[in-house]
């Protein structure tokens, strides 16, 4: 009841995001140019200066760290736009952090199925638009299904194509390679 009950509340919460999303004009991947969407609040160079200097794990913990009264995931985004829009500058570096992080919870370590899970989930979708899928029952097998894409596509394809077409699944696939 507990797993079934954790599923309907993770589908609630990216459904949400993804309707609000689409509200504001954006898409349901929620492409990078939502991030300067004109109904959210202005950054000041201040802010934007702060969130260059953080580390993507500092990043990730910023957002989450409020609005702590809300459930919808896009208030979390949209309460720290510097730091989501570092995240999406640093887009090499924000997947390797979101690969490493879901590939330990694929191995046994505990899972990222909590709000960094969901963010992360978003800003993966963000980040690599070409390779989004439908909704999964928790964030870990939301990224193991995209895991297990990435490997599908290899298996008739050459390191070119994936590059061309695929360049974040190209990019997980080189992170596994590396393990």
């Amino acid at each position: 009841m507990k797993k079934v009950y954790g599923i309907v509340i993770f589908c609630f919460v990216v459904a949400t995001a993804i309707i609000a999303s689409r509200m504001a004009g954006g898409s349901a991947s929620g492409s990078a140019q939502n991030v300067n969407n004109v109904n959210t609040p202005a950054v000041t160079p201040a802010q934007e200066k702060a969130a260059a200097a953080m580390t993507t794990e500092q990043l990730f913990e910023s957002i989450m760290s409020s609005p702590s009264y809300s459930s919808n995931t896009k208030d979390y985004l949209d309460a720290h736009e510097a730091e989501h829009r570092q995240l999406l500058a640093n887009k090499e570096r924000t997947l390797k952090y979101i690969f490493s992080q879901f590939i330990k919870g694929s191995e046994g370590s505990e899972p990222e199925n909590g709000l960094k899970g969901v963010i992360m989930c978003i800003v993966l979708n963000e980040l690599a638009p070409e390779s989004t899928l439908d909704l999964a029952a928790t964030p870990q097998e939301y990224f193991d299904a995209w895991k297990d894409m990435a490997l599908k596509l290899k298996e008739g394809h050459d390191d070119s194509w994936m590059q061309a077409n695929y360049p974040a699944a190209q990019m997980l696939l080189q992170t596994l390679a590396e393990k």
